[in-house]
């Protein structure tokens, strides 16, 4: 099978040195298919938009793709067709191929020493669409992993909403799987709390969830506390026996202000190397834990425990987080875009070089 790729992927560069022109023309109506069927129905000028390129040209190849019947018009907009999802897959496929991704996939995962790379495909500077890129790819890894009972825990934050928002549920099969936030609320745009996202995701895949109704940020009495309330009990002991985790990586400085931490916290963890955050916790760049928030949920014990681990993450802004989030755990899965893979492959080969 791997040797087939191969073969393809070959048959796919000659090709393009053959004919630079394909190549462009390849490209763009991936790009174009991808866009549309990420946030269908719209017009050419956002597309035109959204990929940098003019109209004209947006117009010419998205006629091309209506008569090939891959795309349809609406009163709103373009949407793409059954047949287009089809073929969109099979791009999806010859993409990665010609691109290397696969073989990039697998050198990551053994440099970074974690159990897969998920590379994103759509190499685009819009932020918001690379993100939902990410949370396609991730949103379909998950869909694989889902058994009968399951509990999965997720965190909150943009990059757990993008796999929430792109999930595409075919069955109602999951309904002995549990949801459950891992964290409380931060404060931040309700779409983006945990609890918001824990009840989204149950929704869609019909089953049942559990809220953690409070602060993510607790003083260690108010915490015991809350810890004797039945409702919390009980969502602690979901906490406890998850195993799917799905969570966003944050810079510290970040995570640091948006968690609302005071000055001289800021400047303690700005000393002591902090580079990422993720579930409560500020690490440096070597994976060790410089500070934690005082608060109910997961613990780098039950996380370090978790079968499924899934980490969710794109912009180059967040290299040196990302690498520092995967030197936690060998079990860890990363999704991440091309930008942010291709830095991490530097890295790497200019050390293999020496």
């Amino acid at each position: 099978m791997n040797e087939n790729k191969s073969k393809t992927g070959d048959f796919l560069k000659v090709l393009f040195k053959l004919a630079p022109e394909f190549q462009e023309t390849f490209i763009e109506r991936y790009e174009i298919l991808k866009i549309v069927n990420m946030i269908e129905p719209v017009g050419r000028r956002i597309l035109s938009v959204k990929m940098d390129i003019s109209e004209r040209i947006i117009r010419k190849e998205t006629d091309k793709l209506k008569e090939n019947k891959l795309l349809d018009t609406t009163l709103k907009g373009m949407i793409i067709t059954d047949e287009g999802k089809k073929v969109l897959e099979e791009i999806d496929k010859l993409y990665h191929m010609f691109k290397g991704i696969d073989e990039s996939e697998k050198i990551l995962a053994d440099y970074l020493g974690i159990k897969k790379v998920i590379i994103a495909p759509l190499n685009l500077d819009d932020n918001k669409m690379v993100l939902n890129s990410i949370g396609e790819c991730a949103s379909k890894y998950l869909m694989k992993i889902i058994v009968d009972k399951s509990i999965i825990g997720i965190t909150g934050g943009s990059s757990v909403q993008s796999v929430i928002e792109r999930l595409n549920v075919k069955s109602k099969k999951y309904c002995n799987v549990k949801i459950v936030p891992t964290r409380g609320s931060l404060g931040d745009k309700a779409e983006y709390q945990s609890n918001t996202l824990a009840e989204i995701l149950a929704n869609k895949l019909f089953c049942g969830y559990k809220l953690l109704s409070t602060p993510d940020k607790l003083s260690e009495e108010t915490i015991k506390e809350l810890q004797n309330e039945p409702e919390i009990r009980e969502t602690i002991g979901l906490i406890n026996n998850i195993d799917t985790l799905v969570f966003g990586i944050g810079r510290s400085d970040v995570m640091a202000k948006r968690r609302g931490l005071c000055s001289s916290e800021k400047e303690m963890i700005r000393k002591k190397g902090a580079v990422a955050e993720a579930f409560g916790y500020y690490f440096n760049s070597l994976g060790e834990v410089v500070h934690e928030i005082n608060t109910i949920g997961i613990d780098l014990h039950k996380f370090k425990q978790t079968k499924n681990l899934i980490a969710v993450a794109g912009g180059v802004e967040k290299v040196e987080a990302i690498r520092a989030i995967t030197r936690l755990d060998s079990k860890l899965v990363l999704v991440t875009d091309e930008n942010v893979a291709s830095k991490i492959l530097k890295d790497f080969r200019r050390r293999k070089n020496g």
